[in-house]
Parts: structure tokens; C-alpha cells; sequence
């Protein structure tokens, strides 16, 4: 099996600073994802500035008075979390949310956007973490970076936390805090991987509380938000026929070349991977592109999966059946960590009776559970 998960509950408490509508977004994303803010603009707008804070919810509250309002963004402790391939996660979202994963082998620069209001909210944000990892060239790497990119990230976060305390940085942080140390964690594993040349993974990194949602994608792996019957990409693949990632590829001397498919000197078919240095060179690099964006009271579930799954499903078919599933649990009262395990495996077996011969790693997150 080349491909890895991880699920860690409670990763880290944050102290955050943020306006209400304020997002990061990768530039390639802003024209898919306006929906997105401007339903959160004219909701800000619609808001008793007096109102309670527990009546906010995820979007968060401003109170009356000079200083900066506070909201408590803490989920309920988590339960139920194994180290199996279908792994359960409670607390996180608006009351709680559940996490499941389903893995099947097959052999065979951001805009930040604000909406307009200065007043900045202030909250102690519990993260919970969730990430998929499709290896190539073997397994070795997807592994490792299961294992540890999680702690890469606590550890960016407490640096910067540090840094708070000794007073050099502003006692609580805001968004672009938040996605430069998930850029600082993906550096540091990709600095760990010294000595894998010739295999790699992608990771799709969700950073989940009650206030956000932080996405991080490196690779051709893909997060998608069901939000109000909708669906969002919230990464972008990062294939090498992409007009800005092909330049960089030409720019620093490698080429594309369509080997089956576009590869990166015909080898490689995406445009940025952990490990994978002997394309370093050639222009594949370990940046991810980070998404921050608000959690709304439509939030309905997140699908975290590797490219064999949206080889041959769209987001929307994905995201619908996803929702189906969830629905039709907890008409039955299933159990919140076996409904959304049984839909990541619906997801994957939809995916091979379409025919798809690829690795299949599917996380479903249900973000309404008990909301």
C-alpha cells in the first residue's frame, strides 16, 4: 500500500486574532471559491453586533465595547480515535465532528481576503488534524510523512508560540500566521526526506476547529467542502501541464515531456511532491498552497482523497454521494466514526466499479455531526 493517512485529534490549542471574513486563498482558487465569501460577507453584515457569542457558532461574534471580541472555538474531547484504516474523529466543527478514512491499493501566492469590517475576533482555536498521502516509487515516504508531518506542524505552531510569549510577536496571531507554519511544517519534512530521491508523496493536510478551515496540498491529492448542497475545492492539483507550474519547471531547466500523460522529465506526473530530490533541479518543489477560509453553519462535510478517487468522480458527484451516505446513517442512528467510515468506503467502491485501477485513500469528514 503506497498510500498513508493520519488523524490526530486535539493536534494544538491557538490563541487567533481574525475579522470575520478575513480568508487565505491561492490566487488560482479566488474565482471558484467566491461564493464562498461573499456569502460570509453578506452574513457579517446581517449581524447584531450585541448578540450573543454562543448564538455566532462558527462564524464568530463581535460584542459591544472597546475591546476586541472573544470566542471560544474549543471542540468537545475526542473519542473513539484508532490507528486502523477507518479511523474516527470527534470534536471538532459546531458541537462535534467525525472523521473516517478508507484506503484501497490497485496494483496496475494567496489573496487574503477581508469583507470589510475591522473588528478583529479573537479565540483559543482547538485544531484537529486529518491528512492523506499518496506515495509513488514506493511507500516509504507517504509513511513517513503520516508519521510525522502532524508533528512538524505542532512544532511550527509552538515556535511561533514561543516567539509570542518572549513578546518579539503580537500576544495572539492571525490567519497568515496560521498558513506560514503549515508551510514552515512541509519545508521541515521535506528537509527530513533528504536521501529519497527517487521517491515522494503528496499530502493533503486539514487543519480542522470550530472558527476555520485550514487546507494544505502538496501533490495532486484534493480536498473538497460540502457546503449548503455545494461543493468547494479548497487545494488545487498541481499537475505539470499547469500553465504557472510548467513555467517554473522550464524556468529552473527541467521540461515537460507527455509520457503518458505530462510528467516532469517524463518522469514524475505532478508538479510538487515531498521527497522526490532528484527532481529538485527540474523544478518540483514541496510547497504547499494554503487555504484558510471561515466555517459557516452549512458546513457539511469535507473529502480528503488521492487522485485515483477524482480520476473518475467530480467534486460535486463526490460530495453529493458523501452527503447521501451521512444522511441515510444517521436516519438509522448509526454510530457518527462507522457512518462516515462506511462513506469513504462508498466513495471507493463507487470509484472501482467506474474502473478506476489506481490506489484509492478516501477521509470523510462530517463537519454538521451533532451540529
Amino acid at each position: 500500500m503506497e498510500d498513508a493517512t493520519a488523524i490526530v485529534p486535539d493536534l494544538m490549542d491557538l490563541l487567533l486574532a481574525f475579522r470575520p471574513g478575513e480568508w487565505i486563498i491561492p490566487e488560482a482558487l479566488t474565482k471558484s471559491l467566491t461564493p464562498l465569501w461573499d456569502h460570509a460577507r453578506s452574513e457579517w453584515w446581517r449581524l447584531d453586533l450585541g448578540s450573543d457569542v454562543e448564538r455566532m457558532g462558527a462564524m464568530g461574534c463581535c460584542e459591544g465595547g472597546n475591546d476586541p471580541p472573544r470566542v471560544s472555538c474549543r471542540g468537545r474531547p475526542a473519542e473513539g480515535v484508532g490507528q486502523e484504516t477507518g479511523r474516527g474523529l470527534v470534536g471538532v466543527g459546531g458541537a462535534n465532528a467525525v472523521s473516517g478514512t478508507s484506503s484501497l491499493r490497485r496494483d496496475g501566492a494567496g489573496l487574503d481576503g477581508v469583507a470589510g469590517n475591522a473588528h478583529a475576533v479573537t479565540g483559543n482555536c482547538r485544531f484537529h488534524y486529518a491528512a492523506v498521502c499518496d506515495g509513488h516509487g514506493g511507500d516509504d515516504v507517504a509513511r513517513l510523512v503520516a508519521a510525522n508531518l502532524h508533528l512538524h506542524v505542532r512544532r511550527a505552531f509552538e515556535q511561533w508560540m514561543s516567539k509570542r510569549r518572549n513578546g518579539s510577536l503580537a500576544p495572539a496571531g492571525g490567519l497568515e500566521a496560521v498558513a506560514n507554519a503549515v508551510r514552515l511544517a512541509f519545508q521541515t519534512m521535506d528537509e527530513d526526506l533528504m536521501g529519497q530521491e527517487c521517491v515522494g508523496s503528496t499530502a493533503v493536510v486539514a487543519l480542522v476547529s470550530e472558527s476555520i478551515l485550514c487546507l494544505a496540498n502538496c501533490g495532486d491529492s484534493r480536498a473538497v467542502l460540502s457546503r449548503g448542497g455545494a461543493a468547494y475545492r479548497l487545494t488545487r492539483d498541481h499537475k505539470p501541464d499547469l500553465e504557472d507550474e510548467q513555467e517554473r519547471i522550464r524556468r529552473c531547466g527541467g521540461e515537460v515531456v507527455h509520457f503518458n500523460g505530462p510528467r516532469v522529465m517524463g518522469q514524475l506526473s505532478m508538479s510538487r511532491a515531498l521527497g522526490d530530490h532528484f527532481l529538485r533541479e527540474a523544478g518540483v518543489i514541496s510547497d504547499p498552497e494554503v487555504t484558510v477560509i471561515g466555517r459557516d453553519q452549512r458546513d457539511e462535510l469535507l473529502v480528503l482523497a488521492s487522485d485515483g478517487l477524482w480520476d473518475v468522480m467530480s467534486d460535486e458527484e463526490a460530495s453529493t454521494l458523501a452527503r447521501k451516505c451521512l444522511r441515510r446513517s444517521k436516519e438509522r442512528e448509526t454510530a457518527p466514526e462507522t457512518a462516515v467510515r462506511v462513506a469513504a468506503k462508498v466513495l471507493i467502491r463507487t470509484a472501482i466499479d467506474r474502473g478506476c485501477r489506481d490506489n484509492i485513500t478516501v477521509t470523510v469528514i462530517d463537519l454538521s455531526c451533532g451540529g
